[in-house]
């Protein structure tokens, strides 16, 4: 098997608490959000909505999530389940550009999640300097971001592997500009240099081992695909023969997948 992880990414992974590989991430990201029923939370980068689906039902009356994204299509996903939430006034959905951080935003949190959108922000230290701002003393910061170098493929051809890998992270950061394949990994550190002084780092292990359609195993070999199509660096033959022997050792039983994200935990002081 294919090991993309570094030696250092290798032994902190081995220091810090799993979740079970079986766990949906956004339930283990809700459930280390623990809001109160009365909580006021910001989900930064809230895409199709995800969290939003899970800490909802968290909430009382009182309580309230603002979900910022710039996809405007994903927003309107959100609030076409959601209608009687936004006109109850406990769930309110911006469509902003994220990419420079947040400014001078003028609101205050009990909780704040942000969810594989690190990569969009220019200077992601001074967003937790934000976070520490915008949250109220006593609140909790939850932040998770995937770490691409760690997706591990069993494949007879581990140099395609290493060539999609490689490429799919190069090729965001040429339209998110910001991105770092090591990003997840590091987020811990960024927050002890942060005015948080320290953080808890968990990680969540997506792993398969099927090659069905709807699998993440499938569903992240397509974007590799996708991303790798019409490159002359990466020939199609090879990428086809790649595809054709995840398949094969899915019939056969030999077939494994495995990535892992970081979900990062601060508490800011009463």
């Amino acid at each position: 098997m294919e090991q993309r992880a570094d030696e250092n990414t290798s032994q902190l992974v081995a220091a810090k608490p799993t979740v079970p590989a079986s766990a949906d991430i956004n339930d283990e990201i809700a459930e280390l959000v623990a809001p109160d029923e009365d909580s006021r939370i910001l989900d930064l980068g809230c895409g199709w909505g995800e969290t939003i689906d899970r800490l909802l039902p968290l909430l009382g009356p009182n309580g309230y999530i603002m979900g910022v994204d710039r996809h405007v299509r994903a927003l309107r996903s959100v609030q076409r389940r959601y209608l009687e939430e936004i006109a109850a006034g406990k769930l309110e959905l911006l469509d902003q550009d994220i990419s420079y951080g947040l400014g001078n935003a003028n609101v205050s949190m009990d909780r704040i999640v942000c969810h594989n959108s690190l990569e969009w922000i220019a200077g992601p230290g001074k967003l937790l300097d934000s976070f520490y701002r915008i949250v109220r003393p006593g609140g909790r910061v939850v932040v998770c971001h995937v770490d691409y170098c760690s997706v591990e493929y069993a494949s007879s051809y581990p140099e395609t592997t290493k060539a999609l890998v490689d490429n799919f992270y190069d090729q965001r950061r040429s339209w998110l500009h910001h991105i770092d394949p090591t990003l997840g990994s590091r987020i811990e550190e960024l927050f002890d240099k942060s005015q948080f002084g320290g953080a808890t780092t968990h990680l969540h292990i997506d792993a398969d081992t099927s090659f069905k359609r709807a699998a993440y195993s499938s569903t992240f070999a397509e974007a590799l695909i996708f991303a790798s199509a019409g490159l002359s660096w990466i020939k199609e033959e090879k990428v086809a023969l790649w595809k054709d022997d995840l398949i094969e050792r899915s019939k056969n039983g030999t077939f494994s997948f495995k990535l892992t994200s970081y979900i990062v935990v601060a508490d800011k002081e009463e």
